[in-house]
């Protein structure tokens, strides 16, 4: 089972999530939970249990409870813990409640109904003892004890509470006594209660009443308590869509709740037909007779349907996804350094190394390639830099012309070559240390979450780190760029220098010289990653709703979206520390004859701010904003290419593919998985659906 209701953890669970308030009655000083933060932590453990990918067991139940009630599960959980009222819950409490929900999940007897119905019991004895015994309850206190949970955060509408809800049903099949086949009737019928409580009325001129389909998606979420995972809910819009058009009536809107309400059992019920029968195919009119067979509610044909469009539209998608999705390969393209959880797999393949290697080698390679078509960007900000007082260039365009017309094209790539060499050691150092980093953060954070101090530490250590292999490539880099225009000096003067190869200014530099400027090196890379790497996370999760841990928000952003994030984010990464990269530029460069050489960061700062002005230590800083953006769009755009090209599974199937035919944009078909296929899929299936992956494709 989950981890989080596991009683030999509740002493780690309790003291990640329970924090000290102020307002806890004088001689409890001690951390304790409030209900929004032992809902935080329920949804952490249904996310995790969601995340065991099982058709049946404990964690499933966890994730039935927590995901598709119509009743609030983790108001109940905390409202039967908190056993006198006080409004939080001790370690004592929420080690009971552990005990009590292990017991409960333990005993295959009890289906999720049977759960809540049991809670239920004990808070309606709460409120009245002498009218709940056994096996039922009176109506009135099971609605006294759904009165009190709403007193715990007010964050429901009014007219979709569960109270509201409840006491409609009750007073409209005038019922005095609940028992379990009662409450488990209840909970099946809320959902169409509450729908019906916020339907339009029907319209006076055509007679029909219907909502957008587009408010589909806030209504199961209003339904459910906003626990339902948003992939499930775009699916359900989709196939809503795909089905009914842009308006739902109510019968309409009913069956996609229906659907979505019933995934689970609808679920379990393929799993076991395809066990128990071993049929070569499942047709809609198969699963449909086994299903009236087998389960004790009917299962209507259009359900059926419903459901097998479910998991046709899934397979659809994933014809249509782009390649990148790998974690690994994103942090090569995008300086992606917040790497999404992935299942896997507990029997060993090499398949992932494989697949991890392939991306890193296509996504170095992109690098490469975008780093190429953008080093003229960084060649005007270097001679930009690099010029003291007034210099020999006007504008950005002024010094591209006489780069042309002095050196030729070859002069704007000169010292290319230190600059791709260091594409993919450099991602991959700030991948390695930015995660690992990371990593540490949650482990030391109260709720598992990454707080902003471990984010900018994560960017800070990940920049200075990559200064040890980068430093000799960048003072390589910038003397190869810079001779040029100390040639073309002395030519006018009548004098020659023979121009230098990297491996020259190597040998001549030496271990030591190779390391110069080292310091204002990573004086500008510790800020600008402690800058950037907090920036885009939170770009991404305030401006696209990505965050992988959190069940209602999205788990993967689209290219163009990562692109857009990352593109900000440089903007001001890259311009506030200009001034150290100027300095960092001005003590790396060879000093021409004449000139009076800096002696170190400090010396450098005055002589710029003294001969030069302020203005001087901002040179070269558009050019840094502006390079970020291209070059992020030529290498998505290039590694999209190669993979189209060159895919993996051309030379390196994955093993854990079966043979599934594409469903593509053609008809609908049956749902067609071969025996094989999915005696290895369906053990392993997501809660809310057996999605078959198609041949080729990662998991």
């Amino acid at each position: 089972m989950t981890d989080s209701f596991n009683p030999r953890n509740t002493a780690q669970i309790f003291d990640r999530y329970a924090k000290f308030h102020d307002d806890v009655p004088v001689g409890q000083n001690l951390k304790v939970l409030k209900y929004n933060d032992f809902d935080m932590l329920f949804r952490r453990s249904v996310s995790e249990a969601r995340q065991q990918r099982l058709a049946d067991g404990s964690d499933a139940r966890v994730a039935e409870l927590g995901i598709l009630s119509p009743v609030d599960t983790a108001e109940l959980f905390y409202a039967v813990a908190d056993k006198d009222g006080k409004g939080f819950l001790t370690a004592a409490d929420f080690n009971d409640l552990a005990r009590s929900v292990s017991d409960a999940l333990e005993g295959s007897q009890k289906d999720p109904s049977m759960i809540q119905f049991e809670l239920m019991k004990e808070l309606a004895r709460r409120e009245n003892n002498r009218h709940v015994d056994d096996s039922s309850m009176d109506s009135s206190s099971m609605l006294s004890a759904l009165k009190r949970l709403e007193m715990l955060h007010g964050g429901d509408d009014l007219e979709l509470s569960d109270y509201s809800a409840v006491r409609a049903y009750v007073s409209a099949n005038r019922l005095h006594r609940i028992d379990d086949k009662a409450f488990k009737a209840m909970l099946r019928a809320l959902p169409d209660v509450k729908l019906r409580q916020v339907f339009p009325q029907k319209e006076p001129s055509s007679g029909e009443a219907s909502l957008p389909t587009t408010s589909l998606a806030k209504l199961a979420q209003q339904i459910y308590h906003d626990r339902v995972p948003s992939s499930a809910i775009r699916q359900l819009e989709t196939i809503a869509f795909d089905t009914y058009g842009v308006q739902l009536d109510f019968q309409a809107a009913h069956m996609m709740l229906r659907l979505l309400g019933d995934l689970p059992a609808l679920n379990r019920l393929i799993k076991a037909e395809i066990f128990s029968e071993s049929p070569d195919t499942v047709t809609q009119q198969d699963f449909f007779r086994y299903a009236n067979a087998n389960n004790p509610l009917p299962v209507p044909l259009s359900e059926v349907r419903l459901y097998f469009k479910w998991n046709a539209v899934l397979l659809r998608e994933q014809e249509q996804i782009s390649g990148i999705r790998s974690a690994d390969m994103m942090a090569i393209l995008t300086d992606d350094m917040v790497s999404s959880a992935e299942s896997s797999d507990p029997s060993f393949s090499l398949y992932p190394f494989i697949s991890s290697a392939y991306s890193f080698v296509l996504g170095s390679i992109a690098g490469a390639i975008g780093a190429t078509l953008v080093y003229p960007i960084d060649m005007l900000k270097t001679r930009m830099q690099n010029q003291r007082g007034k210099g020999v260039y006007k504008s950005y365009l002024d010094c591209f012309q006489k780069i042309i017309r002095n050196e030729g094209l070859r002069g704007v790539y000169s010292g290319l070559l230190p600059q791709l060499v260091g594409v993919a050691p450099e991602k991959a150092i700030k991948l390695t240390v930015n995660d690992a980093v990371r990593r540490l953060g949650r482990n030391h954070s109260p709720h598992g979450d990454i707080t902003m101090p471990w984010e900018i530490l994560a960017g800070s250590c990940a920049g200075a780190c990559q200064v040890i292999f980068t430093n000799p490539l960048e003072i390589t880099k910038i003397r190869l760029q810079v001779q040029g225009e100390q040639i073309s000096a002395l030519a006018k003067l009548g004098e020659t220098k023979i121009p230098k190869t990297a491996a020259g200014i190597v040998h001549e530099l030496g271990l030591r010289g190779l390391y110069k400027g080292a310091l204002a090196c990573m004086l500008r890379d510790v800020p600008f990653s402690a800058i950037y790497f907090p920036t885009y996370a939170n770009l991404k999760k305030h401006m696209f709703g990505w965050d992988p841990a959190n069940t209602r928000k999205q788990g993967n952003l689209q290219s163009w979206e990562l692109l857009t994030a990352g593109a900000l984010a440089g903007v001001p990464a890259a311009y506030f520390t200009t001034p150290c990269d100027v300095v960092k530029t001005r003590l790396q460069v060879e000093t021409p004859m004449g000139d009076k050489a800096y002696r170190g960061i400090g010396d450098t700062f005055k002589r710029i701010l003294k001969e030069e002005g302020p203005k001087a230590l901002f040179k070269g800083g558009l050019a840094r904003v502006c390079r970020s953006a291209p070059q992020f769009g030529f290498t998505l755009a290039t590694y999209e290419l190669f993979q189209r090209s060159v895919p993996l599974e051309s030379f390196y199937p994955d093993p854990k593919d079966g043979k599934v035919g594409k469903v593509g944009k053609a008809p609908l078909q049956p749902l067609q998985p071969l025996r094989e296929t999915a005696r290895q899929i369906l053990p392993q299936s997501s809660f809310l659906s057996p999605k078959i992956p198609k041949s080729g494709s990662q998991k």
